[in-house]
This record gives structure tokens, C-alpha cells and sequence, in this order.
């Protein structure tokens, strides 16, 4: 949280997210970015890759935030995990698998 440092002016906040599922971690940014600092801008969510889902639980908390993804997927699975996905977006980003080995 470093919206503190954020200019006066600032009139933009760009909010990222590698993977959006449910929406619920995303939705607690942008509701700190909205109520806790009181920004008025503009506000985009970034995301690779954006679960249908989630995105309507943005919009159904934040009708007014714009969703930028590369890739829509419709659905999630049992554990809210984005399907078909890319599997683990840490996991991907650090080379490690779900063993904790190093992906070759």
C-alpha cells in the first residue's frame, strides 16, 4: 500500500493482478484505493488473464473501474481457480512447479 506517496495530482491508478479469479483480492485493492485514500480518478485493473466471474464481481462492487485483460476465461473450478488457466501465476513467475522443484 503505498498510495501515500501517490501525487495530488494523480488522477489514474492502475491496480494489477497477474491472474483474476473470484475477484475478492482485487476488490479489497480497489476498495482501499476508493475508501481508505479516498481516490476520485480514474481506475484500471490490469490482468493477464481475467475469470469471468471475477470480473463481474468487480463491476457488481465498482461499475465504474475499466478491466484490461490479455485473456478471458469463463469459468473456475471447485477450488476458484481459473479454468482451463495457466496454472499457478507465482508458480509460472518463479520457475517453480506444485512440487516446489524448479520447473526444467
Amino acid at each position: 500500500d503505498r498510495l501515500e506517496e501517490m501525487s495530488p495530482k494523480t488522477d489514474r491508478v492502475l491496480v494489477m493482478d497477474p491472474m483474476l479469479a473470484t475477484g475478492g483480492s482485487m476488490i479489497s485493492a480497489l476498495k482501499s484505493v476508493k475508501e481508505k485514500h479516498g481516490f476520485k480518478g480514474k481506475i484500471q485493473v490490469l490482468s493477464l488473464l481475467t475469470a469471468l466471474p471475477g470480473a463481474v464481481a468487480i463491476y457488481k462492487s465498482f461499475p465504474e473501474v475499466e478491466i484490461i485483460c490479455a485473456g478471458l476465461d469463463e469459468k473456475l473450478n471447485e477450488h476458484a481457480y481459473i479454468i482451463p488457466g495457466l496454472g499457478d501465476a507465482g508458480d509460472r513467475l518463479f520457475g517453480i512447479n506444485t512440487d516446489l522443484t524448479a520447473i526444467q
